[in-house]
């Protein structure tokens, strides 16, 4: 995604296993054609919107973490931050 919004090389690579076609498009053929075809920019925006998710979903994973014990891992650290109240390690359902 940053690559898409700062208009900057991406941080991945892509190795082919077979003879392929890829295509490719700059940003600013992109945009344009965003411009002109409300259908391909709703699934631009769509697309958009499904990694942001995804990055969403990694970034809480990693902070909802519940270590064996049930207690957060810094409680190791610093065992009477939390004296014994209830700990919420990830959201209501």
């Amino acid at each position: 995604m940053n690559s898409y919004v700062h208009d900057t090389p991406g941080y991945e690579n892509i190795d082919l296993l077979e003879d392929s076609i890829v295509y490719q498009i700059d940003q600013k053929q992109l945009f344009a054609l965003y411009e002109s075809d409300i259908a391909i920019a709703n699934w631009g925006r769509k697309m958009a919107e499904l990694e942001f998710i995804k990055a969403e979903q990694r970034t809480m994973s990693k902070l909802l973490i519940r270590p064996r014990n049930g207690m957060p891992s810094c409680s190791k650290n610093i065992p009477n931050i939390y004296s014994g109240s209830s700990l919420v390690t990830s959201p209501h359902t």
